[in-house]
């Protein structure tokens, strides 16, 4: 390394000298020309040129501080994913246990859509079984084999006692003679009760207890009277209307009754002379389910006269429906109507 204050010159003229003898001598210098100093050397690393030591340190010293900071800002990048992948880690973990989770309701799930089809089925055993027993209601309440029910079992069926039979006989030979000799016929007895129901009417005689254009009238004594019961019908309705009122009804269906009957029942509960609405519907007319679904949820109670006019199909379905039945086994507008009210009172 060249020592302080000798510059590369100097250094080159003192090599000169050793390898050569006397230096030269010096031209004389010029009095107008001022000496030029020389500049001072650089620093060029191994050569021994270039800036001196403290300025080389410092512009090391500046790159370690760089490098210092560089090194923090990865080891905050590096902590900065540590956390991220932390982070990551903790919602790989909540995510598996939602797919536990999501696998457990899953498993839930399917053990109730097992436990639903095993209810269907139960459901569909149970409503073929409802559907066997109605068959067999329908059976049992269906009358029995003609073969079985003689001429004199459906008059008396019907109501008459033995002595009025013939007389009943020959009021339906003059009336309705055709319908009467076809009904006649031993496999036609079904035929024979539905002439008696619709055409025979038991009357006192008013006449308010008979519709002769559509029925034959027999008189009997007063008590017997199908229509008035002996005057008894008005009280049993006006009786029957204030159970209605007492238990809070205010429409009652009544299904089956003959043509007169039902006449009887609407002029009975006219408006004006009753508040309680009465609807008779005919027995044989076989409504629609719609409307008979309509009915049921428009009334109160529905009365089910069994023993009048009625086809099981229309009984069966009213009492299908839901709505709050009455059976009534008894013929006669005044029997029928003390027995609902007494039926009404016992609820």
């Amino acid at each position: 390394m060249a020592e302080q204050g000798v510059t590369p010159l100097d250094e080159g003229r003192r090599g000169s000298r050793k390898r050569g003898g006397p230096p030269r001598a010096r031209p004389p210098a010029s009095p107008s020309a001022p000496t030029r100093a020389d500049p001072p050397a650089r620093h060029t690393g191994g050569t021994g040129h270039g800036a001196p030591p403290d300025r080389h340190e410092a512009a090391l010293s500046e790159r370690e501080a760089t490098l210092s900071e560089r090194e923090a800002t990865l080891d905050r990048r590096e902590a900065a994913l540590s956390e991220r992948e932390a982070t990551l880690s903790e919602r790989e973990a909540a995510l598996g246990e939602r797919e536990v989770t999501l696998g457990e309701r899953e498993v839930t799930l399917s053990e109730r859509e097992s436990d639903l089809g095993v209810l269907r089925r139960e459901r569909n055993r149970l409503d073929e079984q409802v559907r066997g027993l109605q068959r067999k209601l329908a059976e049992a309440r269906a009358p029995a084999p003609s073969r079985e029910r003689s001429l004199a079992a459906l008059l008396q069926a019907r109501g008459l006692e033995a002595p009025e039979n013939a007389g009943a006989l020959r009021l339906l030979l003059d009336a309705y003679p055709h319908a009467l000799l076809e009904a006649l016929s031993p496999r036609r007895a079904e035929d024979l009760s539905t002439l008696l129901d619709r055409r025979l009417v038991l009357s006192c005689g008013d006449g308010r207890c008979a519709d002769t254009r559509r029925a034959a009238v027999l008189i009997v004594p007063p008590g017997r009277c199908e229509l008035c019961g002996g005057s008894g019908a008005g009280r049993a309705f006006r009786d029957f209307a204030e159970a209605c009122r007492e238990a809070g009804i205010h429409k009652v269906v009544i299904v089956g009754g003959s043509p007169a009957y039902r006449r009887v029942l609407r002029e009975l509960a006219a408006p004006g002379r009753s508040a309680l609405r009465v609807e008779v519907i005919d027995g044989k007319a076989r409504p629609r389910e719609k409307k008979i679904r309509g009915l049921a949820r428009g009334a109160d109670r529905v009365l089910i006269w069994g023993a009048t006019i009625l086809d099981h199909a229309t009984s069966d379905a009213f009492e299908a429906s839901g709505a709050r039945t009455i059976t009534i086994p008894h013929r006669g507008i005044a029997t029928m109507l003390r027995t609902a009210a007494a039926h009404i009172r016992g609820d």
